[in-house]
């Protein structure tokens, strides 16, 4: 009787021991779950805000929101003449007679891809588009922090 008890006993504890394990794992990858999915939930909702904000403009055409935005979000902590070179100088470079035709200085970082994006409004002055969304950007991004700061 004694014998079955124990064995009993230390069938229970190896059964625990292995399950303990077994649920942690679960749970984790449960949890990974869950916050990769509220971290794509949240990075698409902020994709679709830079998208909204960049056609809101009227600089830049529909098709080329997209690979702005993925520049806008990759780059969030660079200030605003940054974030705008880099955004204007996405792609190859245009040529030398192009600047001078569009009235800009010779060593402007300016390409082909974001010139093709810009609106007819927004080649009146393309240095300028870049930077307004850039600063758009960043001024949405304060005002979010101050409210959720304050909030």
């Amino acid at each position: 009787m004694l014998n079955l008890i124990l064995w009993i006993v230390v069938v229970f504890l190896v059964s625990i021991f292995a399950i303990i394990p077994l649920l942690y794992l679960i749970y984790y990858f449960l949890f990974d779950m869950y916050l990769y999915h509220q971290v794509g939930k949240k990075f698409r909702q902020e994709k679709e805000d830079v998208k909204r904000l960049i056609k809101h403009t009227g600089l830049i055409k529909d098709e080329a929101t997209d690979w702005i935005s993925h520049i806008i979000l990759n780059n969030p902590n660079k200030n605003v003449s940054k974030l705008a070179f880099k955004i204007r100088s996405e792609g190859t470079e245009i040529s030398t007679d192009e600047k001078i035709s569009l009235n800009l200085h010779v060593n402007t970082k300016l390409s082909k891809k974001y010139l093709a994006a810009l609106t007819d409004q927004g080649k009146i002055n393309p240095l300028h588009g870049a930077e307004n969304i850039a600063r758009r950007y960043q001024n949405s991004k304060n005002k979010f922090e101050l409210k959720k700061g304050s909030g």
